[in-house]
């Protein structure tokens, strides 16, 4: 009966620790050739500290896992892409460092996870490096066919147009 008050937890919980970004960055992690590695993708108007309930869940599964920086999510796809593509090109050259291996090398270990507009930017990002093309990807709750809550976005409004060419607000 008060399933919705979980509801209303839940989403204040995610604009807390979204907006603890400003006074909080977490650890992204780094590539770890002995285990499994899940790279975490977060959606729309999020931040990195959004993913940090799930990270302890899967650390605790054994799991390695590293939060994407992408920085605040409300870019378009393709330039939050690019940025994911540099960061997993910034790990990489960890990964190298340390281990003298590629992330092509720890390809079969390395799964991408997008939760929500994660999942598209993961999409996105392989058409920039069809080297992701070869990775595992899982995606949470992502839009594959669009999504109407997209038009509560005020800030993207303006750019909301139809096929058309007729501007939507």
């Amino acid at each position: 009966m008060l399933g919705w008050a979980k509801e209303v937890v839940y989403i204040i919980i995610y604009f807390i620790l979204s907006a603890s970004n400003i006074v909080y960055t977490p650890a992204h992690g780094e590539f770890d050739p002995q285990k499994t590695n899940v790279v975490l993708v977060y959606g729309m108007s999020a931040t990195p500290p959004v993913m940090l309930p799930l990270k302890h869940k899967l650390e605790r599964a054994g799991f390695n896992v590293v939060i994407a920086d992408i920085g605040w999510a409300r870019d378009d796809i393709d330039v939050l892409a690019e940025r994911l593509d540099g960061f997993l090109k910034d790990r990489e050259k960890i990964l190298n460092q340390r281990y003298g291996l590629t992330l092509a090398d720890i390809r079969d270990r390395t799964i991408l996870f997008g939760h929500s507009m994660g999942g598209l930017i993961i999409v996105a990002a392989q058409r920039h490096d069809r080297q992701l093309m070869k990775f595992q990807v899982v995606s949470a709750s992502t839009p594959f066919r669009g999504a109407p809550s997209a038009y509560s976005a005020f800030w993207r409004w303006p750019e909301f147009v139809s096929e058309d060419g007729v501007e939507r607000r």
